[in-house]
């Protein structure tokens, strides 16, 4: 996210560090977003890729999931861009780009580390919707929920949505599924509880055995 001005345009930050003055680290602009105050945003790109989230385990090898259970997803919208950066470390995240500095105040895609803190953030309202009862697999802004019926799963998505919002973050309604079922997708794989299998739509093995 680039810092702007009170008109909301894109503004250069520090303007008086030097043209030749050396930033953290240089980045290119790969692409841009606008946020619900339609204020565009360029997105940077620094390398390494981002680093390991965790022990991986597939979806259905997680013990949440359970045969016959009733499914759910919600999807996060710019999910890093709604973490904040504290103010001290912001010029950590400066740019240079067509002769004007930016910087990101906050999360931004990209950062090495940013994937391990999204998730480390989350860990705490996951923590506290198990303790709830309610069962969820989540992946960065990719949120799985399972309930042992329709009625029950209803309740679950209500708190989940509910809680969520209520901290700062934006559902996306969008790809969002509310409604229940025992088939469904979630991260690029079709989920099926009634014969516990994990399988790709047919478009995506074509375009592998093309």
């Amino acid at each position: 996210m680039a810092a702007r001005s009170t008109s909301g345009t894109i503004s250069r930050v520090h303007p008086s560090l030097p043209r030749g003055e050396p930033l953290q680290q240089e980045a290119s602009i790969i692409n841009s977003t606008t946020a619900e105050d339609l204020i565009e945003r360029p997105v940077q790109v620094i390398e390494p890729s981002n680093m390991a989230l965790g022990e991986s385990q597939t979806i259905l090898c997680n013990e949440e999931i359970q045969p016959a259970d009733w499914l759910a997803k919600l999807d996060l919208k710019d999910a890093y861009f709604t973490v904040p950066m504290h103010l001290s470390d912001q010029e950590l995240l400066q740019f240079r780009w067509q002769g004007k500095i930016y910087q990101f105040n906050c999360l931004p895609f990209g950062l090495s580390s940013a994937s391990w803190a999204f998730t480390k953030l989350l860990k705490p309202l996951v923590a506290f919707f198990r303790e709830t009862g309610i069962r969820l697999v989540i992946y960065l802004d990719d949120i799985l929920i399972l309930g042992s019926s329709k009625e029950s799963l209803t309740e679950d998505v209500g708190l989940v949505r509910s809680v969520l919002k209520t901290v700062g973050f934006i559902v996306n309604e969008e790809k969002s599924i509310y409604e229940p079922s025992q088939n469904i997708e979630f991260l690029g794989l079709i989920v099926d509880t009634i014969t516990m299998s994990l399988s790709l739509y047919q478009s995506k093995v074509n375009s592998l055995i093309a």
